[in-house]
């Protein structure tokens, strides 16, 4: 009897209970439910929209609009996450949570105009109207010099504290933020003469291009993305098409196709059947992410 009841011990000891909600195959936690998938996923997708600068007041109607598609591609397919790690959820997710139609409206005026201008398409279609009479840009204008100074002196308070036990860094520091000449800033440094060019490039230049990147000041180059493409090298280009073809943004695909065949805007908002606000926004991504692959500054 004492053998026959630790048997049905162990097998009461195994009895789960039934999980009433669906649950899905995932590669990174096993099988979890939606709900589950959703409050893991969505620490890590709300630093992910604030980090691309999504507008704060829209981000749950955005991760609603994201795992609404997630959960009705998951009833077509159990196994989409089967083989996926957190990364490619998180990917999926974001890629699903295109802005609902209120808030493309709410954005339509925020694109950037001088962008759009110099780049391609009709920035008049994003001009908003009733406003042709007067402009008032004091206040922007004062806005902006003070965010500006408010971001240098940061920037400069940083690097003084990082080089702050090396006083030749200082001295570039001031000599690139000063009229100070090269001669009296490489002297003040301790290193006039001879050693005057090797401070201007192994000092005074790194502690310039930081400054540069942390200021996030355009830097030209030759050669942008675009004119690396068509001068040949395409392997940069079509692994980015691929990256997305593995995140299943069709659209985005389809626009990068377009971007190879030099299609123009117009053409490419007939040809997906989208409007032009939504075309341009992908072109502004297609355009970040080639950058970054192409490695040209921003």
């Amino acid at each position: 009897m004492n053998a026959s009841s630790e048997i049905r011990s162990k097998i009461r000891q195994q009895i789960r209970p039934f999980r009433p909600e669906r649950l899905f195959p995932t590669g990174w936690a096993g099988e979890l439910s939606f709900a589950e998938i959703r409050t893991d996923l969505i620490p890590n997708l709300t630093r992910l929209l604030r980090y691309y600068q999504r507008p704060e007041a829209f981000l749950p109607d955005m991760l609603q609009e994201g795992f609404m598609h997630l959960w009705w591609d998951l009833s077509q397919n159990p196994a989409l996450l089967a083989k996926a790690n957190k990364g490619d959820a998180l990917r999926l997710v974001l890629d699903r949570s295109r802005p609902p139609a209120f808030v493309r409206r709410s954005m339509r005026h925020e694109v950037y105009l001088d962008d759009l201008a110099t780049r391609s398409g009709d920035p008049d279609a994003f001009i908003i109207e009733g406003y042709e009479g007067r402009y008032y840009t004091e206040h922007s204008e004062f806005s902006r010099a003070i965010d500006i100074r408010i971001d240098f002196e940061r920037v400069i308070r940083y690097l003084a504290e990082k080089y702050m036990d090396s006083f030749p860094h200082l001295v570039a520091l001031y000599y690139i933020t000063t009229e100070v000449s090269p001669d009296d800033a490489a002297s003040l440094a301790g290193r006039s003469g001879t050693k005057k060019a090797w401070w201007l490039t192994s000092v005074a230049k790194p502690v310039r291009e930081e400054l540069a990147e942390l200021l996030g000041v355009f830097v030209p180059t030759k050669l942008g993305w675009k004119q690396k493409f068509i001068s040949g090298d395409e392997t940069p280009f079509w692994q980015v098409v691929e990256t997305f073809k593995s995140r299943q943004a069709e659209r985005m695909v389809a626009v990068l196709e377009g971007m190879a065949e030099h299609e123009g805007c117009r053409s490419m908002a007939a040809r997906l059947e989208l409007p032009m606000s939504s075309v341009f926004m992908y072109r502004r991504q297609a355009h970040e992410a080639l950058r970054k692959a192409y490695r040209c500054p921003a």
